[in-house]
C-alpha cells in the first residue's frame, strides 16, 4: 500500500469510529477499485482496530484474498473465510496455514444458517459470531451472476439481520451504484448510512429514518487518494 493508500484508511477508520452503532453501512464505490477498497477495509478493521473478521468470498477464491493481504503485509490473524466462490469449482481446497476456513457446499441462501452451525474444516471451531467484529462480503454483487435477483435480495436481508442480531458485528456493504443500481437500492433501504468514496473524497451521507423524514445528507470531503 502506498502513502494516499494508508491516508484513506486512516480515513476510513475515524468515520467507522463515528458509526459503529450505525451497522451496516453501504459503501458506494466504483467497480474497478471493489479490491482495492477491500484490502483497505480489512487493514482498518483487522489491522488497526483489531477486530475479528469473517470474510465472505463471492467473487475471488479466498487463496487469493489471501495471497493480496500478505502482499500488502496486512495481518490475517482472526480472520475467518468463508469460501464461497469455491463451491463452483472442482477444485480441492488448500487450508492456507493459519487460516480458518469454511468450504463445504451449499446454496448462497443458506450462508446465514451455515455461519451459525457449521464447524468449519481444518480442525476450527464452530463459529462464535459474539467473537467477531466484522464481517465483509467481497463482491455482493458477483451473486447475480449465479442467483436470481430475488434470491441475493432474500439472502442480503437474512445476512443483515443476523448481524443486526449480534450487534457488535460491523457489516460494511460494497457495491457500485451505478452498475447494480437495483440492489444498492435494496442495501440502501438496509442502511442508516452511506459512504461514497469517489476522485479522491470521501462524502459521508446520513439516512434519517424516521417519521418520513427526508436524508440528512453530511458531506466530509477531504484531498484522500489511493483509489
Amino acid at each position: 500500500m502506498n502513502e494516499k493508500d494508508l491516508a484513506l484508511t486512516r480515513s476510513i477508520v475515524r468515520e467507522i469510529d463515528g458509526l459503529w452503532r450505525h451497522t451496516p453501512i453501504l459503501i458506494d464505490v466504483k467497480f474497478t477499485q471493489l479490491v482495492r477498497i477491500n484490502l483497505i477495509l480489512i487493514k482498518a478493521l483487522a489491522d488497526i482496530m483489531k477486530m475479528r473478521g469473517l470474510i465472505v468470498s463471492v467473487d475471488r477464491p479466498y487463496q487469493y484474498i489471501v495471497y493480496l493481504l500478505k502482499m500488502h503485509k496486512i495481518n490475517t490473524d482472526g480472520l475467518t473465510f468463508i469460501d464461497v466462490i469455491g463451491n463452483f469449482s472442482a477444485d480441492r481446497k488448500v487450508l492456507t496455514a493459519g487460516i480458518n476456513l469454511i468450504g463445504e457446499p451449499f446454496r448462497i441462501d443458506a450462508l446465514p444458517d451455515i455461519i451459525t452451525n457449521f464447524s468449519g474444516i481444518g480442525g476450527s471451531d464452530a463459529i462464535d459470531l459474539k467473537s467477531y467484529g466484522f464481517a465483509l462480503i467481497d463482491n455482493i454483487s458477483t451473486l447475480i451472476n449465479y442467483n436470481g435477483y430475488p434470491v441475493v435480495e432474500n439472502f442480503l436481508r437474512n445476512f443483515v439481520r443476523l448481524m443486526s442480531v449480534m450487534n457488535n458485528i460491523f457489516f460494511p456493504i460494497v457495491i457500485d451504484s451505478e452498475k447494480y443500481p437495483l440492489l444498492y437500492e435494496t442495501a440502501k433501504s438496509l442502511c442508516k448510512k452511506e459512504l461514497k468514496i469517489e476522485n479522491y473524497q470521501l462524502l459521508v451521507k446520513t439516512q434519517v429514518d424516521t417519521r418520513g423524514m427526508s436524508d440528512e445528507i453530511i458531506e466530509h470531503e477531504a484531498k484522500l487518494g489511493g483509489l
